[in-house]
C-alpha cells in the first residue's frame, strides 16, 4: 500500500467518488461506521484515515485490498512517483503476462491478479524507462495521489507518464508530464483519459 498523507487521501477519496457516481459519502460513512461528517473532514483533508478504514474504503470502491504479493522477482524503480506500451488484445495474450505468486513469494501488498507487464514503446521517459524495456503495472491504483510514474490511455495510444492530481481541482484534473522536452505537458479531467495502473517496476529476464 502506498503511504498517503491526509491531503492524499482527500485526493483519492475525491478521485474515487469522481470514478464511481453511484457511490456516496453517506453510503461509505456507513461502511465505516462514521456519522457523514467524518467523510466529508477526509474529503477536506482535515482528518487522518486508519490504516482499516483505508481497507474498507479500498472494498468499498471495488479494488483489492491486502491480498498481495511480494516484488522479489521485480527490478524496482527509484519512484517518484502516456509513452506507447504494447498492449494484448487477447485474453490469453494478456494472462501470460501476469506474474505468477511464486516468482514473488515474500512481502507486499499487490495481488498477483492485479500486475501487469507493458512494453515500452518510446524513449520519452528515458533515461528511467526507454525503448524496449518491459514496465510492471499495479492495475489496482489508477488514481496519481500519491504522484507517480502510470500507464495512460487515450483511446488510441497506451504511454507511460509522470501523472499528479491538479491540487483543489474541481471537477479532478491530472497533469501528466514526461521526462524529455518533446512532450508538451497536458492537464486533463480525469474523464477525458484512462488510468491503467501505476509503475512499480521493471522486469529482469534472465
Amino acid at each position: 500500500m502506498h503511504p498517503m498523507s491526509e491531503i492524499s487521501y482527500s485526493d483519492w477519496l475525491k478521485a474515487q467518488f469522481t470514478r464511481h457516481k453511484d457511490k456516496t459519502k453517506a453510503d461509505l460513512a456507513r461502511e465505516l461506521g462514521l456519522e457523514p461528517p467524518a467523510v466529508s473532514k477526509i474529503l477536506n483533508g482535515d482528518r487522518q484515515v486508519k490504516a482499516r478504514e483505508y481497507e474498507i474504503m479500498r472494498k468499498f470502491f471495488g479494488l483489492p485490498t491486502h491480498t498481495r504479493t511480494s516484488r522479489a522477482a521485480l527490478n524496482k524503480d527509484h519512484t517518484p512517483q502516456k509513452n506507447n506500451l504494447r498492449e494484448h488484445e487477447e485474453d490469453t495474450d494478456r494472462d501470460q503476462w501476469l506474474i505468477p505468486a511464486e516468482i514473488t513469494p515474500n512481502s507486499s501488498t499487490i495481488s498477483k491478479e492485479a500486475l501487469s507487464i507493458c512494453e515500452v514503446l518510446d524513449n520519452l521517459m528515458s533515461p528511467f524507462f526507454v525503448k524496449g524495456e518491459y514496465v510492471v503495472l499495479d492495475t489496482s491504483d489508477n488514481v496519481p495521489s500519491p504522484e507517480g510514474i502510470f500507464a495512460v490511455s487515450d483511446k488510441f495510444n497506451t504511454m507511460i507518464r509522470d501523472c499528479a492530481i491538479v491540487a483543489k481541482s474541481t471537477p479532478i484534473k491530472v497533469k501528466i508530464t514526461a521526462r524529455q522536452n518533446e512532450f508538451q505537458q497536458q492537464t486533463l479531467k480525469l474523464s477525458e483519459f484512462e488510468i491503467l495502473g501505476r509503475v512499480i517496476g521493471k522486469v529482469n529476464f534472465l
